[in-house]
């Protein structure tokens, strides 16, 4: 009898217990990791003997830096040369910012002249309070470019409620007028976009100052192609999609504890977790499943939005326009319960006999 009790409870508690799901992660969350980030090099050319000063300072600052932002560091020794130059480079050898030295103080000059500019400066305080940062490298009275990026956001905000994840934060749209594109040389250079051009660039920022997508300029400026950047944020990870194009291009950026834990409080998970970054790892080390179109990358295709979502639809979009994911879950519920329903009947009918 009471074994029978037991079972009976045991197979009443399975009503209450919410069923067990994958732990998933959206592209923008996985944004916030260390994993496949972008890293620089910042390299010191100098005779190492004749010019101990600045090789001991660069060894100090330069480890520092290291330990908070994407840049790595690395000394060549120039024997004869008194002269000692400064550079940073990307992976691929390209210097995007150098000076020649001449006292040790110039290093750390160098290093905030990279790390603090006043667009970095506001990703740092802003990094846990929005979705994404769309910066719009524009004249602020340029209203086509203005229509645009709004036009942009409109339909991103339509859309967010199908997307894998509720989006609570706004997308923080920053624009730097032309006097202020000088103090960003580098960080253009960095994103891939020309820092002394007269067109106007738009870019996506996310998490840990990485690029949603290229860079935006002149003409490619278009609502579709924003908006395309803004929803692969919130896409599953493990959707099939080559993640290495909104992963591995991304501005040197410092990276603090208080940037992390502005973070985990707006995300509700802790993404320098060893864990989560183990977890995380093992769906980015999967190959992409995707082979229906070789020629596309991590964009969707251009669709219509306006005709799809319709002029008069809501900012809610009804869960009936999208029942595909909705519709797998239930199915995937349903079948468990009946699973568990027929498996304690089983076990009761056996009881019963003995």
């Amino acid at each position: 009898m009471k074994t029978r009790k037991i079972i009976t409870l045991l197979f009443l508690a399975t009503l209450f217990i919410p069923p067990s799901f994958a732990c998933r992660f959206t592209i923008r969350e996985i944004g916030y990791t260390p994993l496949q980030l972008q890293t620089y090099i910042m390299q010191l050319e100098v005779d190492t003997v004749a010019r101990k000063d600045l090789f001991r300072e660069f060894l100090v600052v330069a480890d520092d830096h290291s330990a908070t932002a994407n840049i790595r560091y690395r000394i060549t020794h120039k024997e004869g040369r008194r002269e000692a130059v400064i550079a940073l480079r990307n992976t691929r050898g390209i210097t995007l910012a150098s000076t020649t030295l001449t006292s040790p103080g110039e290093i750390e000059s160098f290093y905030r002249k990279v790390l603090f500019s006043p667009l970095q400066r506001t990703l740092e305080r802003q990094i846990g309070n929005v979705f994404a940062f769309l910066v719009c490298f524009c004249d602020p009275d340029d209203r086509e470019v203005d229509s645009r990026v709004e036009k942009a956001l409109e339909q991103f905000r339509k859309l967010a409620p199908t997307l894998d994840k509720s989006v609570r934060e706004e997308i923080m749209k920053i624009v730097v007028p032309a006097a202020g594109r000088k103090n960003e040389e580098i960080l253009l250079r960095a994103a891939g976009a020309d820092p002394r051009g007269k067109d106007p660039v738009v870019m996506v920022l996310y998490g840990r100052g990485r690029l949603a997508g290229a860079p935006l300029e002149g003409e490619e400026i278009t609502k579709d192609n924003i908006l395309n950047q803004l929803v692969m944020l919130g896409t599953d990870c493990e959707c099939g999609i080559d993640l290495s194009p909104l992963l591995k291009r991304a501005i040197p950026l410092q990276w603090t504890k208080k940037m992390g834990q502005a973070t985990a409080d707006m995300l509700g998970i802790d993404v320098g977790n060893p864990m989560v970054l183990t977890e995380m790892s093992k769906i980015l080390s999967k190959e992409p499943t995707t082979t229906v179109d070789e020629a596309l990358t991590f964009a969707p295709r251009t669709i219509d939005l306006d005709k799809a979502l319709g002029k008069n639809k809501s900012k809610t979009v009804p869960e009936e326009d999208h029942p595909s994911k909705a519709l797998n879950r239930t199915l995937w519920i349903t079948g468990t319960f009946f699973l568990l329903l027929l498996l304690a009947g089983t076990i009761l009918l056996f009881v019963k006999k003995r």
